[in-house]
This record gives structure tokens, sequence and C-alpha cells, in this order.
């Protein structure tokens, strides 16, 4: 029984580093490339402690919250246009909308993980 833990252990670590990965790999494909920033600066980390597997991905970037959730821009504020390569203001308070690449990233190797967690623990 003790070494079906074990490679049951085992199963599920790769299959979390699977998704881990997936997920990380997915969202630096999706993100947007301006600075290079967001793919630099997105990690993954798989631990296996005594009580379970943590797995996390992450963006430890400083605007990563602004280009995925969305932010205000408000009239009169400064930006540069790259068409006509020149600073001008803003005519209307708006929301920009985010891109929700991690969510999106999430989604879709969600499934694969649960069927390969299925995998993993039958017999």
């Amino acid at each position: 029984m003790e070494k079906y833990n074990i490679d049951v252990l085992k199963k599920l670590e790769h299959a979390t580093t699977d998704f881990v990965e997936n997920v990380r790999d997915e969202y630096k494909s999706r993100s947007r490339f301006r600075t290079g920033d967001n793919r630099r600066h997105t990690k993954s980390d798989v631990k296996t402690t005594q009580t379970g597997i943590i797995a996390s991905v992450y963006n430890n970037s400083d605007h990563v919250v602004f280009l995925e959730k969305g932010h205000m821009v408000r009239k009169g504020q400064l930006f540069f246009d790259k068409q006509s390569k020149s600073f001008k203001r803003i005519k209307q308070t708006r929301f920009i909308k985010g891109d929700h690449h991690f969510s999106n990233s999430l989604k879709a190797h969600t499934k694969d993980f649960y069927s390969d967690l299925n995998k993993a623990v039958k017999w």
C-alpha cells in the first residue's frame, strides 16, 4: 500500500507540474509584447510537502493587474500616441477593459488537469 501511495503522489506531482507549466506558457504566449515585462516576470512554482502539493503561477510585475483586470483613464491624462509619435491628452474619462489572459489560460487547461488527476488516482 505504501508503494501505491508513493506512485500516486509522483503521478499527482507530475500532473500538477504539467498543469502549472502549461498555464504559465499559455499566459506568456497570450500576453501582449511591449516591453517583455509580462513574459519575463511570469513564474511557476511546485512544492511537495508532507501534507500535499502546493502549486502556483504568478506574475510579480507592478502593472500586470491593470492589464489583466482593466483600468481607468481620466480626461486630461497624458499618453503617448504611437501613430503620431507624440504625447496627447485623453479626451474623455473611460474604462479600458482588461485582457483576462491569465483567467483564460487557467480555464484552457483546467479540464486536462482534472482528467490527469483522475488518471493518477485510479487503480
